[in-house]
């Protein structure tokens, strides 16, 4: 089978991301560290890798702090 090249997507709006979107890790951590108890330590350490609170500042880069807590905090459910 012949490999074919696949354009890299480019889309018509404008990339931005909220400004403090690091400074939630350590929040995010606490909740995984806290409401999933039932997970082994291994398994939260890879959810703690997989950024929920930098997605919802890529997602929502005009919410504010409160709302981006929400959205993350939604997104760990």
């Amino acid at each position: 089978m012949k490999q074919q090249d696949v354009p890299v997507l480019q889309y018509p709006w404008t990339y931005e991301i909220g400004p403090f979107f690091q400074s939630f890790y350590e929040e995010q951590n606490r909740w995984i560290d806290t409401d999933y108890q039932f997970m082994s330590e291994a398994t939260r350490t890879k959810y703690k890798k997989h950024g929920l609170v930098e997605a919802a500042s890529y997602l929502f880069p005009a919410a504010s702090t409160k709302d981006r807590l929400l959205i993350a905090r939604a997104d760990s459910i």
